[in-house]
Parts: structure tokens; C-alpha cells; sequence
């Protein structure tokens, strides 16, 4: 049980759009073998090394669970021994500015109180010490801001039996309170923090202590004071919680539920753009639609590169149902990877991306193909444009992905005599030779940037241009 196993991963490329060489690939290895006790992972955390971190219903054989990373080669088991917690399921999972990963759910410590637990990268411990927290029921959500802060929430409650926000500033945990309290009458789901350091906490709460009576609204924290987002009933949503809220890069603020105007009830994705909540609606390549009826957005994120991502569920009229994901550039949503490229039953329950813009998605669906008849859970990775190339490409040179985070992988059709990394004023940063036609380059020492990749074969020179971001 001390021992880490190191997990065989398979890729299995799915279909892409060869106009663009963006695809989805599967990236196996979640489950040992073909265990079937694990339903799915329920969360995915990204580090600035482009190292994937699942959580989730991820049962070992013996019945423990664990958190798995994947350095872009193969799966490890994160701090599993004798010494550590047996944690049970895990629905929220957080990677912070030091590549520190923060965990929680329903499991308690010897005191009996729910807690944040922290890798840092050695050990396994609980955030502020023990028994510092004392949350005394489930935890749904956990993130955290630039300057090193965490946010949590869930079920658990204060002495007076309230909901609230807790804060833990790197010294202690205390609720995040300002010169208004902020105690909902419904539980709080949703939290995300924008590049200025506020706070946004969303939920099935109102802003009338009468539930049925309220709206539900966008709590936001600018550090001083709590405030409804937008403005008092500003929000246009019926009856019905928020389900997913994130924000971007500019700073907007992305929520997803139920949507009540003249015309009726239907599904939606509402941004706030620092004035005004705007209805987003949703645009696809074969017609303009709204989230309507058997269309419902159920999680968000976003990237660097101020796109937002929603994954969907779409339900038929004879009970079955998919999800899949759409993108938001700004100014239109598409198919992620085009119409019917990636489509999974029964649930993505999670989706992240990284500093490249990959995206990752994973849950309860599994890959039927191997290990039938219950199959193997995954996570889907989506490679943006320049990123891996497809498996049937017939090009000469293939180097991906591009921006690489820690790793790049060369493919030619003949064998590599020379190559070399350059920056923009020449200097050589990397030179090898004498290798075979396909080779892994370890590109994490070297500074962000753009390079040239020179590749020298017997009979041609290849010139590339490459992006390194950490």
C-alpha cells in the first residue's frame, strides 16, 4: 500500500477536425486495470506544470481511494501510505500558485469535523492544523486567490446553525465577513475568485429570508463589503439555484440555471460584464438556439485566453441523454471540437484547463472498449489548434503540443540527425543528435517564450516555431 504504482496510460485519439489538428484523446489509466469498483471522477485540478490532478469516487482494489496525477507520461498515486488518510469520495479539488493541492468532501478527522487536506507536494496534512477548521458537514467547494487565500463552502454551518463562506489567509480560518454579514438562507455551491481578488458565492439561496419569495442571486466580496452582484433582483433567473459560476481573465463573472423571461423558462449561460448581467444564449454551427428545453448548461471555466467553457446536457424524448462541451470565444459559442466529436453518457462531472488552453473533462462515463462490460474511467483532454497532431497526419515533422508546458514530442518521417532549440536572438538553449524519427524533449528548464525548433534529417531541414509556457 506504500508503494506508488505507476498506472499505463493509452491514448486513444477520438475524432478531429483535420482543418485545424485540434482533437479530443482519451487519457486511460484513472482505474487500476479493470477494477470496477470506481463510479468516476468528480474533480480535476490543473498545476502550472501542466500536471493533471483527478479526484474522485477513484477506489483502489483494497477499497481506498485516492488522488492520481498525470505528468503528461503516466498516472501516480499522490502521498498514498500507511500514515495517511483513507479519504472517502472527493467532489472538490484546488491547485494553488505553489502547485499545492487542496482537497475536501465529507471526510472528518479524529475530532469528527469535516477539513481541508493539503499535498505540498511531500505530505499529506490538514490546512491551519489540527482540528482548526471544524466544519460539521460536507464540503462542496473549495478555491482560492493570487495571493494565497482559500475559500470553502458547503453544508456546514457556524455555532448559530448559518452557512457561510470560510476564509483561511494562510495563518488561520475564520469566516470571510466584512462590514455587512453574509449568511444565506440556502446553501452555497458555487465560489470563484477574478484576477482583482474578489470573491463571487452562488447557490440555491435568495435575497428574501423567505426562500420561495426571494431571487436568487450572485453574492460578491470586494474584500470590505458583501454585495448582490448587478444590483438588487438584477439577475433574471426563476425559482431555481445556480448551479456553476466562474470567472475570466477580464474579470466577468459566468453563472448557469434556469432562465425566466416573457416567453417562458429554458437553460442558459448569464454573464456579468461589470455593469449589466447579459443573457449569452448559446450559437451553434447549424442554427441559432437558445439553451432551450432538453438543452441545459451544468459547469463552467475558463482560460487564459478569456474563452469560457460549458459543458451540456442534452436530454431526448425517450429518456436517453448525452453531454458534451461548447465554447464561448467572446462573441459566439461552438462545439468544442466540432459537432459530435466528443459526446459521453451518462455525466461529465468536472472540466478544467490548462495554462496552454487544453481543456480536461471527466466524471461517471468510461471508455466501454476496454475492460467490457464495465469499462475504464478517463479523462477527456481536448488539444487546442497546434496542439497534438492527429495520429493519421501524413505530414513530415510533427512537433506538439505547441505551447508546451514541460514536455514536446517530435515525430518524423526519417531519422533526426540534428536537433536544436533557439531563442529569437539566436542563442541555443537545447542541441541534440544522432537520434531516431521519434523523441520527447524536456522543455520545463527552459524560460517561457517563443524558440525555433530546427530539426535536420538526412535529406531536409525543418524550421518550427514554439511556444514554452509554465
Amino acid at each position: 500500500m506504500g508503494k506508488i504504482r505507476v498506472l499505463i496510460i493509452v491514448f486513444i485519439m477520438m475524432e478531429y477536425s483535420s482543418s485545424s489538428f485540434s482533437q479530443w484523446i482519451e487519457i486511460s489509466g484513472l482505474t487500476d486495470s479493470c477494477y470496477a469498483g470506481a463510479t468516476g471522477s468528480f474533480g480535476i485540478a490543473v498545476d502550472s506544470n501542466c500536471h493533471i490532478y483527478a479526484a474522485g469516487d477513484l477506489k483502489e482494489p483494497n477499497g481506498n481511494f485516492h488522488i492520481l496525477e498525470y505528468n503528461q507520461l503516466n498516472w501516480n498515486n499522490v502521498g498514498r501510505s500507511d500514515t495517511l488518510p483513507i479519504f472517502p469520495a472527493i467532489n472538490s479539488i484546488y491547485c494553488d500558485q505553489l502547485n499545492h493541492i487542496f482537497i475536501g468532501n465529507g471526510f472528518i478527522n479524529t475530532a469528527g469535523f469535516n477539513y481541508i487536506a493539503e499535498w505540498d507536494g511531500n505530505q499529506w496534512s490538514e490546512v491551519g492544523g489540527f482540528n482548526s477548521f471544524q466544519g460539521n458537514s460536507v464540503i462542496h467547494n473549495v478555491t482560492g486567490d493570487d495571493a494565497g487565500n482559500l475559500y470553502v463552502t458547503g453544508a456546514f454551518t457556524n455555532a448559530n446553525g448559518k452557512n457561510y463562506v470560510a476564509h483561511f489567509d494562510g495563518n488561520n480560518w475564520s469566516e470571510l465577513q466584512g462590514s455587512n454579514q453574509f449568511y444565506p438562507n440556502g446553501i452555497i455551491y458555487g465560489i470563484c475568485t477574478d484576477p482583482a481578488g474578489n470573491v463571487y458565492a452562488a447557490g440555491d439561496f435568495t435575497n428574501d429570508s423567505l426562500v420561495t419569495l426571494g431571487k436568487p442571486y450572485v453574492a460578491k466580496f470586494d474584500g470590505t463589503t458583501w454585495t448582490e452582484l448587478g444590483g438588487h433582483n438584477s439577475l433574471p433567473i426563476f425559482n431555481a439555484g445556480i448551479g456553476a459560476i466562474c470567472s475570466d481573465a477580464a474579470g466577468n463573472i459566468y453563472v448557469n440555471d434556469v432562465i425566466h423571461d416573457s416567453i417562458g423558462n429554458y437553460f442558459t449561460v448569464m454573464r456579468y460584464n461589470g455593469s449589466q448581467w447579459e443573457n449569452l444564449g448559446v450559437m451553434i454551427p447549424d442554427g441559432i438556439v437558445n439553451f432551450a428545453g432538453n438543452f441545459m448548461p451544468t459547469h463552467l471555466c475558463s482560460d487564459d485566453f478569456g474563452n469560457v467553457y460549458a459543458v451540456i446536457y442534452q436530454a431526448f424524448g425517450n429518456g436517453n441523454a448525452i453531454e458534451f462541451v461548447m465554447k464561448w470565444d467572446g462573441a459566439n459559442w461552438s462545439y468544442l471540437g466540432g459537432q459530435h466529436s466528443f459526446e459521453v453518457h451518462p455525466e461529465i462531472m468536472c472540466i478544467a484547463t490548462d495554462k496552454a488552453g487544453n481543456v480536461y473533462v471527466s466524471g461517471s462515463f468510461k471508455d466501454t472498449t476496454m475492460c467490457p462490460p464495465n469499462g475504464v474511467t478517463y479523462v477527456a483532454k481536448y488539444n487546442q489548434p497546434n496542439g497534438v497532431a492527429p495520429v493519421n497526419s501524413n505530414k513530415p515533422l510533427q512537433v506538439y503540443p505547441n505551447p508546451a508546458c514541460n514536455q514536446i514530442h517530435i515525430k518524423c518521417n526519417s531519422q533526426i540527425l540534428q536537433l536544436q532549440i533557439n531563442d529569437l536572438t539566436g542563442k541555443q538553449v537545447y542541441s541534440d543528435s544522432n537520434l531516431v524519427n521519434e523523441v520527447s524533449v524536456n522543455v520545463s528548464i527552459i524560460p517561457e517564450g517563443m524558440y525555433f525548433c530546427t530539426i535536420i534529417t538526412k535529406t531536409n531541414r525543418y524550421s518550427k516555431k514554439l511556444v514554452i509556457i509554465h
